[in-house]
């Protein structure tokens, strides 16, 4: 997902520090200079972004699986979302990634 660059800061978090480390790398080459990446968990997401509110909060592909405590995932993202903010979940079941597409013409 691409945010316009003359509007948007992006804060990306993940408890991985490898993740965080290619994350940046990879704003770096896209020359995204408005981007910050922070290794955190969910639990201390708050804290960590120092209770700064965000206007969107995406989600990525395959995060809601490694979840333990969606009730606590969905409480983090209201506290870090302003008023009218909006989640934006992307999902897919991970099953989806053992299967192949197959065209129905022979």
């Amino acid at each position: 997902m691409r945010w316009d660059p003359r509007v948007a800061t992006v804060t990306g978090l993940d408890f991985s520090s490898a993740a965080i480390a290619e994350a940046t790398l990879f704003a770096k080459e896209l020359n995204i200079h408005d981007a910050s990446f922070v290794v955190s968990t969910i639990a201390n997401a708050c804290q960590t972004l120092s209770d700064l509110k965000y206007d969107i909060i995406y989600t990525g592909r395959g995060v809601l699986c490694w979840l333990t405590d969606l009730d606590a995932w969905a409480g983090t993202c209201a506290s870090l979302l302003k008023p009218d903010g909006a989640l934006h979940l992307e999902e897919v079941h991970l099953m989806l990634n053992l299967m192949e597409a197959v065209s129905s013409h022979h």
